[in-house]
């Protein structure tokens, strides 16, 4: 035997109202506003990282420039522009003091847009 259910049970429609639609709207608005706040602070970091890679690579370079040649690098210190520059606007400085008996600290400081590296070793 059959049953048949009676027409009595309400229709429910389903569906989002539009005071939901609008609240999703709004918090998905306000995760997107933080998102975007986010990409000019990567691209600073990522730039502030470039110019810090450029400058202790050519650190680097000039030590061990000093290293080869420690008969040119008399104590004192001695400034110039960076000979293998990958991009304008760096400038080095090696200072170069007595660190007892035959031992010389030689520091280079690379300089860029008001900022600095410096790396120091012992030759």
């Amino acid at each position: 035997m059959l049953m048949r259910q009676s027409g009595n049970k309400k229709n429910h429609k389903a569906g989002m109202t539009l005071i939901e639609v609008l609240a999703s709207m709004t918090i998905l608005l306000i995760g997107l506003l933080a998102l975007v706040t986010l990409f000019p602070q990567g691209m600073k970091s990522a730039q502030i990282a470039k110019d810090l890679t450029i400058a202790s690579l050519l650190a680097q370079q000039k030590l061990e420039d000093i290293k080869r040649e420690e008969a040119l690098w008399p104590v004192g210190t001695t400034a110039g522009p960076t000979p293998y520059v990958l991009e304008t606007g760096y400038q080095w400085q090696v200072s170069v003091i007595n660190a007892g008996g035959s031992d010389r600290l030689v520091t280079v400081t690379v300089t860029w847009r008001d900022r600095d590296y410096s790396v120091q070793t012992k030759i």
